[in-house]
């Protein structure tokens, strides 16, 4: 993310995702992939659907190809 933390910005975001929304997912898995995920759709990048994101996370296809099925799993089906 391309925000200065001279103010505590990341760290605040990390907190948030992490603690205020991620307490709502039971695993840790879960909320680390939700935490990647918000920070892909609010971080740099023209596009923000899942695909994209998933390739400016991880360099390895097999990995992206995952990541992609966990979070549109995550997005549609989980409750």
């Amino acid at each position: 993310m391309a925000v200065a933390d001279d103010d505590g910005v990341e760290g605040r975001l990390r907190r948030f995702l992490y603690g205020r929304i991620g307490r709502h997912l039971r695993r840790r898995e879960q909320r680390e992939s939700f935490a990647l995920y918000a920070q892909g759709i609010i971080g740099e990048g023209e596009r923000k659907s899942v695909e994209p994101i998933a390739a400016r996370a991880t360099a390895d296809a097999v990995e992206c190809e995952r990541m992609q099925a966990k979070w549109l799993h995550f997005l549609r089906d989980s409750p």
